[in-house]
């Protein structure tokens, strides 16, 4: 017998690059089918370089990780990712 209690829970997630499934189950009453309650959250974009900022033309400068600092911060559950997303610089 299936649980009656519904599970809230949320995940991070801009652009529907990686996360259009999120938003496509939750359309198709796919969480409700299995009693979870799914926040998507929709983080604020990065601010724009200046035109004299140097990360503007040196990428090595720029900081890679800009939306998945509500996880980091445990503010939401999950975040969008790809095998490249989690690839990090030494």
């Amino acid at each position: 017998m299936a649980s009656a209690i519904k599970r809230k829970i949320s995940v991070e997630s801009a652009e529907a690059v990686f996360g259009l499934h999120l938003f496509v189950a939750r359309g198709d009453g796919l969480f409700a089918e299995e009693r979870l309650d799914v926040e998507i959250i929709r983080p604020k974009p990065p601010a724009k370089f200046a035109l004299d900022d140097p990360r503007r033309y040196d990428h090595r400068l720029a900081k890679s990780g800009n939306y998945q600092n509500l996880f980091e911060q445990r503010t939401c559950d999950g975040y969008r990712s790809s095998e490249w997303g989690q690839s990090r610089p030494l």
